[in-house]
């Protein structure tokens, strides 16, 4: 019997059972209590068709779909679980879609995905998600899991990654090579200067004082700054052009470079796409009536598909679509692109970054960026240096400046727990378990409670807590610190040619450093045009 099947047989023959136990019983004297129904949840989790757009010509078939990504969010895995009908029938969908869900991504959304039948009652499951086989085997040796504290969901995970094998601290896990400045090829001319950036989030910072913002820019030495544009008329218009010019002008005449910075994990789904490049096509309008040296100089794309609760089931699908998308942004536009990626961001913490390992995630998308941007968050300068190189390494073989990012914001605490495997037992209890779900992906499990799943699935017993201090992540609140080790780490890097220069997040919060505020005086949100 197959891993799947086991798991579909799970809990089925629970009446067929009783019966013949209650007939034992009454010839031999067994105990009835063990005829007892044993309680189980259907978990059927669904997979969008529409999603990606299909490659295949005859993709809209359901035999030749390609391997979409799972799109679940944790409240509809929720809602999916405590609507579990009848064996073998898929749960239904919930009426109301939860916060950040496209139409495409529920409506039409489940066919015959796989049931996998789970002896403990819907109540029991406290999260699920689908793992990629690639995904999932480095975790057959340990996981840490962290829970969405900051979010105000502590029940729900908000990550997982494998633990590093070769870390006796058991601490996630994380770049490990450490590649050292080569020749290889080169641009026909790396920057003469280094940048140094910023982000203004909200767009009332420059809607309101473009000419004080742009000064107090400059004042500090910024030379790069991405800012947030609103749009209206369903992205057909700027909402603040004349402002928004007043703001080029100046900042530009105080040697500021603008570029305007986009993105959400949801600029992959179907929807997301089409918005994705008319809100550049927008800002393609607007900058063909401006003077050439009043243009705005880019995007930037902060998009980070890895926060989709899907992500994990295929990353390279995803990855591929990401691609595709800065490839069309790219032809349609011309404008220069910049990418966002977190320092963890390598082959060494994604697996099968491009379908079919045909290479890595920066290669593919090396043909169609400008520049990279690390988001590379520790406060300690060796570290820093550390999770930059593998990719100015990369940028100096693409021919690509690499900007590296330091956090200034206020972050809480990160709070992880770590598991390990249990091992095989026929009386095993375990909260997480990896079980089986079809030939291409395993299903995580986290149970509120301990409890054995089968023989055909692992269990994870748990090891400890792992607690990360915000300041090993931000410099908030450390500013002389952060003065000496933004001039450090610079330092450290200029030896690689690829070093495009450092940016700081965000100005609010850098802001509030240097007049010795403790929290951001940049507001959260933007003003309605």
């Amino acid at each position: 019997m197959s891993d799947l099947a086991w798991f579909r047989f799970l809990g089925r023959p629970a009446k067929g059972l009783a019966a013949i136990l209650g007939l034992a019983g009454l010839l031999g004297g067994l105990d009835l209590s063990l005829a007892q129904p044993v309680p189980s949840t259907d978990l059927s989790l669904c997979q969008p068709r529409q999603v990606l757009e299909c490659q295949a010509s005859d993709c809209q078939k359901p035999d030749t779909q390609p391997p979409f990504s799972l799109y679940v969010h944790p409240a509809m895995a929720q809602a999916w679980l405590k609507l579990s009908a009848q064996p073998d029938d898929h749960p239904p969908m919930p009426e109301a879609k939860p916060e950040g869900m496209t139409t495409e991504t529920v409506d039409e959304a489940c066919f015959d995905a796989p049931v996998v039948r789970l002896p403990v009652e819907a109540a029991q499951v406290q999260w699920v998600t689908l793992l990629h086989n690639d995904v999932a085997r480095p975790m057959r040796g340990g996981l840490m899991i962290q829970y969405d504290m900051a979010g105000g969901h502590p029940d729900w995970v908000k990550s997982i990654e494998a633990i590093d094998p070769t870390d006796p601290a058991d601490t996630p896990s994380s770049v490990n090579a450490l590649p050292q400045p080569t020749g290889g090829h080169k641009p026909t001319r790396w920057p003469s200067r280094r940048a140094k950036a910023t982000w203004v989030w909200a767009a009332q910072t420059w809607v309101e004082q473009p000419v004080e913002l742009a000064a107090d820019l400059a004042g500090q030495g910024i030379d790069r700054v991405y800012i947030d544009v609103p749009l209206v008329n369903d992205n057909q218009a700027l909402g603040y052009p004349k402002t928004l010019k007043a703001f080029l002008a100046e900042a530009y005449r105080q040697g500021i470079h603008v570029w305007v910075v986009e993105g959400s994990p949801y600029g992959l789904t179907v929807s997301g796409q089409k918005t994705v490049l008319q809100r550049a096509r927008t800002y393609q309008a607007f900058n063909a009536t401006l003077p050439q040296a009043h243009r705005l100089k880019g995007i930037q794309y902060d998009i980070e598909p890895y926060l989709m609760p899907g992500y994990y089931a295929n990353p390279a699908l995803w990855n591929q679509a990401y691609v595709a998308l800065m490839n069309q942004v790219k032809t349609e536009t011309g404008f220069a692109l910049d990418s966002v990626l977190p320092f963890w961001f390598d082959q060494a913490r994604v697996p099968r970054l491009m379908p079919d390992a045909s290479g890595s995630f920066l290669e593919a998308l090396a043909p169609y960026i400008d520049t990279v941007t690390i988001m590379d968050y520790r406060t300690r300068p060796e570290a820093i240096e550390t999770f930059a190189q593998p990719f100015l390494a990369w940028g100096q073989q693409s021919g690509k400046p690499v900007v590296v990012a330091l956090e200034t914001g206020p972050l809480p605490d990160e709070s992880f727990e770590a598991y390990r495997p249990l091992g095989w037992s026929t009386h095993r209890r375990a909260r997480l378990w990896l079980l089986p779900y079809d030939p291409d992906h395993k299903l995580l499990v986290l149970l509120k409670q301990g409890a054995n799943l089968g023989s055909a699935g692992e269990a994870f017993r748990f090891s400890h807590h792992v607690t990360v201090p915000a300041s090993r992540v931000t410099y908030h609140d450390q500013f002389a610190r952060f003065q000496g080790d933004l001039t450090d780490v610079s330092r450290r890097l200029q030896r690689w040619p690829a070093f495009g220069g450092m940016a700081i997040h965000f100005w609010g919060s850098y802001k509030a450093l240097l007049v010795g505020d403790k929290m951001p005086v940049e507001p959260e949100t933007s003003p309605t045009p």
